[in-house]
């Protein structure tokens, strides 16, 4: 177990002040299917719900107490938080174990070995839980800004091969469905007309030269969504729009996933200032320094 220092709390949730981490073990993961909070845990759990609200197994005198409580728990497909009830109690009558159920309709369900974390998020009276790969905890956590940015790169555009393959179906195959991503809803019509318009040339430099697709005859360019498409559950105009796609090489698409902090800032920089007015225009309201921490750069 280990207390979370500001700035890595800041990593997980940008408004987050307070939190705490341990490993999940096999007995959590394969047996009682529950994580015990341990001592820097519930510092952070009881600033927000206090002791006396927690139900105790066996009886007692908290008999109606609800056992469920709300959280905003993390969802490792969308990257996002969203409200829902796990149960938190007691399991001894006398004892002062605590723990926090597995609830896999809640997408609480962690695995063994991966980094259960509770955050305290200034604005919020609900505790902000989650479990994450340990590989990818540690590299948003890090106080290396190249290594953060990086594994914030692997989560842009959740299933984006699945996506690039349907924008770039031959032409006989084309048609309004969505593409064939399981969690986000991206038309690859609407990525076809985007690269026509900007005549298959790479956003970042006209110049750029790629192969001819096999496809359509014209240089391979791929479209990429300057707000992730994993973040369209926070705009209610939806993120799959002309306004929020950029053309990019295979190149520079790599680059603003898994460059050095220092190049991403300068292109997503350089991005929004060139899209902010049609972003606007389009209902999708941000501003530089949230883009900035979607990909890990703040």
């Amino acid at each position: 177990m280990s207390k979370l220092s500001v700035e890595q709390c800041k990593n997980l949730h940008p408004r987050a002040v307070a939190g705490a981490a341990s490993e999940v073990t096999n007995r959590e993961a394969t047996g009682d299917k529950s994580v015990t909070i341990d001592k820097y845990e519930r510092e952070v759990l009881h600033e927000l719900i206090k002791p006396d609200t927690i139900k105790r197994k066996g009886g007692g005198d908290d008999d109606k107490l609800e056992p469920k409580h709300e959280f905003m728990i993390w969802d490792s497909n969308t990257g996002l938080f969203s409200s829902s009830h796990v149960t938190l109690t007691y399991p001894k009558l006398n004892k002062g174990e605590l723990r926090l159920y597995f609830n896999a309709k809640a997408k609480f369900y962690p695995k063994e070995g991966e980094q259960f974390f509770i955050l305290r998020v200034e604005g919020d009276d609900i505790p902000y839980i989650g479990a994450m790969d340990s590989e990818a905890f540690e590299g948003k956590t890090s106080n290396d800004a190249d290594i953060r940015s990086y594994t914030s790169g692997e989560i842009l555009d959740m299933e984006d091969d699945a996506y690039q393959k349907a924008v770039h179906q031959p032409s006989t195959k084309a048609s309004s469905r969505t593409s064939t991503t399981t969690t986000f809803q991206r038309n690859p019509l609407i990525a076809r007309q985007v690269l026509s318009a900007a005549g298959f040339k790479c956003a970042v430099d006209s110049s750029h030269t790629t192969f001819t697709s096999g496809s359509h005859g014209q240089p391979y360019m791929e479209p990429h969504h300057l707000i992730p498409i994993s973040n369209q559950a926070e705009f209610e105009e939806g993120l799959d729009c002309e306004a929020n796609i950029i053309v990019l090489c295979p190149t520079c698409h790599r680059a603003i996933h898994y460059a050095d902090a220092d190049r991403k800032s300068q292109l997503v920089e350089r991005f929004y200032v060139e899209r902010k007015e049609q972003l606007e225009e389009s209902g999708i309201a941000i501003g530089l320094e949230e883009l900035l921490a979607k990909y890990g750069l703040s």
